[in-house]
């Protein structure tokens, strides 16, 4: 194109243009459809609309529930986990306390302080708000634990009036000293295996706590409360589906079973419902509750038997090894020493036998001698 095209006229530039050899007119474009006119020929109107709301919602709506799920199950965990820490603070407590009722529900709510985070001096008041609440919803205690031994048959059959803590509360208690022996004795008696004629539990099983705590947990998911309302009206003779049908709440169930250190006392169970005793068995083989019976420097290796405990170092029973000869010390006895099948009880005092009855420490770290 010429430099000075520019300067032409616009009418010489449009005549230039139609006289241009092989230069034709672009003809011109509509800039837009006029409002209402139809859509042209061949071209149907668009079927997308919303689908990318239809396909939003599709994959929205699962991981949604994911999600939430995905929290239940986390906040249920973590409530487990303190319901079984509990639980075993409960037991300790019972298990030195002589299996009282007071001293494991103080315990249990003390352990409970975890779940309901307020100032330190509004924690317990807190707790206590939140138990009155689910009290009132379930018609039921806010929580409930089971004592499955010593059951009542244990105490007829192993309640031994001598002992102090028997006769300062007027309550059956069970001896928890000497458990072999005790053991070896009845079974002298005509007990087959040990086990009580009542209980059907032996000396072992009846020195053993069994704890049972069922603890509701309030669920956070919509819906949720609902759907176990629903599942739960076939089990309302229990706790555990009272507090499912009436209010909603999923029960967390644990059991722990812990040798007591203390003399088992009958004590009468609170009004408030919280701890109960329990129909149901100790569920503690009587082999298990044997082995788990000694705990001391002194005990034997293996479970308890009947026949009369040997000292893992003979010099402590031997005499003779104690005092060489020269040492100054008299000659040992020349009986010669008990049979394996003679009674426990009829036994001389043996040498390993380094505590007396009563001793805080029988059962614990000696071999107590007895009364």
């Amino acid at each position: 194109m010429r430099p000075d095209f520019f300067h032409i006229p616009r009418a010489a530039r449009a005549g230039h243009a139609k006289t241009c050899p092989g230069r034709a007119s672009a003809p011109t474009r509509p800039r837009g459809r006029p409002a209402g006119a139809p859509a042209p020929a061949g071209l149907p109107p668009s079927s997308q609309a919303g689908a990318s709301l239809i396909e939003f919602s599709i994959v929205a709506i699962p991981l949604l529930l994911a999600g939430l799920g995905s929290v239940e199950i986390a906040q249920w965990h973590y409530v487990r986990q303190v319901v079984s820490l509990a639980l075993a603070q409960a037991a300790r407590a019972g298990s030195t306390a002589h299996a009282s009722p007071q001293a494991m529900e103080t315990a249990f709510e003390r352990a409970l302080s975890p779940l309901f985070p307020a100032a330190a001096a509004s924690t317990m008041a807190r707790m206590r708000g939140e138990f009155a609440r689910r009290e009132r919803q379930t018609a039921a205690p806010a929580w409930r634990i089971q004592v499955i031994s010593p059951s009542a048959g244990a105490y007829r059959d192993f309640a031994d009036g001598q002992l102090e803590i028997a006769r300062q509360t007027g309550h059956a208690a069970i001896n928890n000293d000497y458990q072999a022996e005790q053991d070896g004795r009845r079974r002298r008696q005509g007990w087959a295996g040990g086990l009580g004629p009542q209980s059907g539990e032996s000396i072992f099983q009846a020195n053993t706590l069994v704890l049972r705590a069922t603890y509701p947990h309030e669920p956070i998911v919509p819906g949720m409360k609902a759907l176990l309302k629903i599942l739960a009206r076939e089990t309302t003779d229990s706790y555990a589906g009272q507090v499912m049908s009436r209010a909603g709440y999923l029960p967390i169930t644990q059991e722990l079973a812990l040798t007591m250190q203390s003399h088992p006392v009958n004590w009468p169970l609170p009004a408030s419902g919280k701890i109960v005793r329990s129909t149901t068995r100790s569920t503690v083989p009587a082999a298990q509750a044997a082995a788990q019976s000694c705990h001391g420097l002194w005990c034997p290796p293996g479970p308890p038997s009947i026949q009369a405990w040997q000292p893992s170092d003979p010099s402590r029973a031997d005499p003779a090894a104690r005092h060489p000869p020269g040492s100054g010390a008299g000659a040992p006895p020349a009986e010669s020493p008990s049979a394996p099948d003679q009674p426990p009880d009829a036994q001389a005092h043996q040498p390993w036998e380094d505590g007396v009855a009563g001793d805080p420490d029988c059962g614990l770290t000696l071999c107590c001698a007895g009364a």
